[in-house]
């Protein structure tokens, strides 16, 4: 049995091995961008260090030609999966839960939201090691959790009152949830407890041509933010210090701009399918070298 399994390590170590899970890191994290103010949105890959577009990669809409646009972003690194949560003004299913296909922008429809007041979530974001989904309701100014399955949502601790516009949300690595949920001029960076929903203010947010922040997500210890100054405008990329509230612009990005998110990098479909070869060719090997021994 230990030759056996000597053999099939050395096979896997000459042939390449079987290294591709959706969970495994094949570079830097690649940026996403989703625009929400219209009702037809896009998919884009955006310059971390500018807001720039990169990539155009399409506009959202599913297999049968209905489209959507999107206020939030949340990538699942355990299976891989980009979703989404539709705009209010949606042309396809609003306040809804998709998934959408990274290397085509198609969406796959899940269901709705229930959130109490019928509102969307203006932000959604996974909570590191639970593969537990979290959504922001801007009408409620509540933290909510989602089902994946059906995209029902259920409301965390009680409805604050005073909070007005969008909201954003973003876990670190650690499992701290950021939100900042407040209006333009009034922006407060807070934590949220994702078990009761109780919020601790961290900081006042503050710097240069700071707009509304409607979505944030971390790359490892930097937190970016998507700065909004309205639905007809270029929106902007910055970073915000999650001590201070300090916010240091990056860049103009796209008109509408409502969602961001960092993801690994899609799989190009010639490293997929050298994975494929070098595991069928690692147990043609296996078979040949079992053969060999057994007549001996």
């Amino acid at each position: 049995m230990m030759r056996q399994l000597r053999l099939w390590f050395a096979a896997v170590a000459a042939f390449g091995g079987i290294t591709v899970t959706p969970s495994t890191s094949l570079g830097q994290p690649v940026l996403y961008g989703a625009t929400g103010s219209q009702s037809v949105g896009h998919l884009y890959i955006l310059n971390q260090s500018n807001g720039s577009v990169i990539t155009d990669v399409g506009p959202l809409m599913d297999g049968v030609g209905n489209s959507y646009s999107l206020t939030g972003l949340a990538f699942n690194p355990a299976s891989g999966i980009l979703y989404g949560s539709t705009s209010n003004n949606s042309a396809a299913a609003p306040r809804s839960l998709v998934s959408i296909n990274r290397a085509n922008a198609q969406v796959t429809l899940i269901g709705p939201f229930s959130v109490v007041d019928g509102g969307t979530l203006s932000d959604i974001a996974f909570q590191p090691g639970t593969g537990t989904l979290f959504g922001w309701s801007p009408q409620s100014s509540a933290l909510e959790r989602v089902n994946l399955a059906t995209g029902a949502t259920t409301q965390i601790g009680p409805s604050i009152n005073g909070l007005q516009g969008g909201g954003s949300l973003a876990f670190n690595s650690s499992g701290t949830l950021y939100a900042a949920p407040d209006a333009l001029n009034t922006n407060t960076l807070r934590t949220v407890n994702p078990a009761t929903g109780a919020q601790t203010v961290v900081a006042t947010i503050t710097g240069a041509g700071l707009d509304f922040i409607n979505a944030m997500k971390f790359n490892g210890t930097t937190l970016y933010a998507n700065l909004s100054p309205g639905p007809s405008s270029p929106s902007s990329l910055g970073t915000v210090d999650v001590v201070t509230g300090v916010v240091t612009y990056l860049g103009q990005s796209v008109i509408g701009m409502d969602a961001i998110e960092f993801a690994t990098p899609v799989p190009e479909p010639t490293s997929l399918a050298l994975a494929g070869t070098g595991f069928v060719a690692a147990l043609a090997l296996i078979r040949r070298r079992k053969r060999a021994l057994a007549t001996a």
